[in-house]
């Protein structure tokens, strides 16, 4: 079945599927949709600070099953960690290396300043087993991370009223806790994460994507750069 390319932005491809789920509210976020809106966020929203890091979806499955501590060392070293003040992690529940998928998304955030694991999750805790074990695994390859042991704490987290807005929970709470850490935002989490705004993510993501596959258009006789529109 043909895939036709919509954008390319970074690293991250967007398919004419990924940007169906947008317009489908019983859909669910993919790891295509999160990675391309944690590219955003750092290339656009937050492109001022290098404070923040949003690591990408399948860096975090790989940390999931890979028991190879050196090759983890190697993957995540371009990732400079150490200079990171704050690193946003997607959490997925697939269990299996040999298959695509998993049921629900949340969000784990490291603070150095505080030396503290963040979990947030819109739907119960579920994937706090995974989140510990991620934790577990990737402090140490902080380096320059506080010696002592971190704490993980789990955050209080608006809910989801539905089973299918877990991974766009997972995008707003994480430009909420940006914006909020650089002082642009003062209102708490629960009345800027609501099921309203959250909903609401979808359509502005979907705006987005169309505004930059405008300006990718506009440029593409000039090659591409950060962005850039691709057929098969």
């Amino acid at each position: 079945m043909d895939d036709t390319n919509v954008i390319t932005y970074g690293d991250t491809t967007l398919h004419e599927s990924d940007v169906a789920i947008l317009k489908s509210p019983s859909s669910w976020a993919n790891d295509t949709l999160i990675a391309f809106w944690f590219e955003y966020l750092a290339r656009q929203v937050f492109k001022e600070t290098e404070d923040f890091i949003f690591m990408d979806p399948n860096m975090i499955f790989m940390i999931t099953f890979s028991e190879d501590e050196s090759e983890l060392r190697s993957c995540l070293e371009p990732l400079q960690l150490f200079m990171r003040q704050t690193i946003f992690m997607p959490i997925n529940n697939n269990s299996s290396i040999d298959s695509v998928g998993g049921s629900h998304w949340a969000l784990l955030v490291y603070k150095r300043a505080t030396n503290k694991f963040e979990y947030y999750d819109s739907y119960s805790g579920d994937n706090l087993r995974v989140a510990k074990r991620i934790a577990k695994k990737i402090h140490p390859l902080f380096d320059s991370a506080a010696e002592e042991e971190p704490e993980f704490v789990v955050q209080t987290t608006p809910q989801q009223i539905n089973g299918s807005d877990c991974g766009f929970y997972v995008m707003a709470i994480s430009e909420h806790l940006g914006r909020a850490a650089l002082g642009q935002t003062e209102k708490p989490m629960s009345q800027v994460v609501t099921p309203s705004a959250v909903t609401g993510k979808r359509k502005e993501i979907d705006g987005i994507i169309l505004q930059l596959r405008i300006e990718a258009d506009e440029k593409k006789r000039g090659g591409a750069g950060m962005f850039s529109l691709k057929k098969k």
